[in-house]
């Protein structure tokens, strides 16, 4: 084997490794993995993004909210994340929905699509989109069955940036998903 095909012969192994790890846009390299024990969940976001958790519930420790965004300035792409610590079924947070559904169709600027039932990684869940005059947002809420928590997760960019890498990135973070057992 000559010295030139085995350096051409690297190259294009090297090439063929890179273009294989590469998913919505970012490496899987290039991703990071957030876990919350207490609130039940595991979830990968690139690794540039920044993280932040809010306790939205006063101190009492009844919900909590999570972003990931990829830009400080924009605050976007932006995955946020709520995790209320409630009894409510899948049909009660439905009803929640169409309520505020009747709220958008009031408000033109705002295009709130009907609820769909679907299933995420295994439980009942509700999807939707909003889509104002700048951005998209596609949500999903899911009661978890036999727990007392509920999720709500929502994937936010600006209209002219929901591309198919965009939804590459919808895709990877939605299939990292998973629901945790608690360790007591």
């Amino acid at each position: 084997m000559t010295k030139e095909f085995r350096l051409l012969s690297i190259l294009l192994l090297t090439i063929l490794i890179v273009c294989t790890t590469v998913v919505g846009g970012y490496s899987t390299q290039e991703w990071e993995c957030y876990e919350d024990k207490d609130l039940q969940f595991k979830v990968k976001y690139p690794l540039e993004w920044k993280v932040n958790s809010i306790d939205t519930s006063n101190g009492t420790g009844e919900s909590f909210c999570f972003t990931f965004v990829g830009n400080s300035k924009t605050a976007l792409p932006l995955l946020e994340i709520e995790v209320v610590k409630t009894s409510e079924s899948i049909e009660l947070i439905e009803k929640d929905l169409n309520d505020q559904m009747e709220y958008y169709e009031g408000h033109p600027s705002c295009n709130f699509s009907e609820v769909r039932r679907c299933a995420f990684h295994g439980q009942k869940a509700l999807e939707w989109n909003v889509t104002d005059s700048l951005f998209k947002q596609l949500q999903y809420s899911i009661a978890v069955k036999n727990r007392d928590l509920a999720y709500k997760i929502s994937f936010k960019n600006s209209i002219s940036d929901w591309n198919e890498e965009w939804e590459n990135t919808i895709q990877e973070i939605k299939g990292s998903w998973e629901f945790l057992l608690k360790s007591d």
